[in-house]
């Protein structure tokens, strides 16, 4: 009767998700250079066969093994659909409580 999806109209997933209040700092994987990018979502594209985002306040990353590289006030990338992925990090509240389970 009542059909239930997880389906939310015209906007696609890139949009909905850069777009949600909930997100704050993100981690960006950059599939093509190995790289991580740690910073807030300031600017992103449209949907397309290129996603372009803009960070801010960004810490870079290796992303096999986590080293640290640098820090920039700004970051523009531009990217194929599927040369990266975006994660969000734990909360402090919740590592916390999975520390003390």
């Amino acid at each position: 009767m009542i059909k239930i999806t997880k389906h939310f109209g015209e906007e696609d997933v890139w949009s909905f998700f850069n777009s949600s209040k909930d997100i704050d700092y993100i981690y960006l994987r950059d599939h093509k250079t190995g790289l991580t990018y740690y910073g807030f979502i300031e600017l992103f594209s449209d949907s397309g066969e290129k996603r372009e985002i803009v960070l801010g306040d960004v810490s870079v990353y290796k992303t096999d093994g986590g080293s640290y590289l640098y820090d920039v006030p700004k970051v523009y990338l531009s990217r194929d659909e599927y040369d990266i992925t975006i994660e969000l990090p734990i909360e402090n509240n919740e590592k916390k409580e999975e520390e003390n389970e």
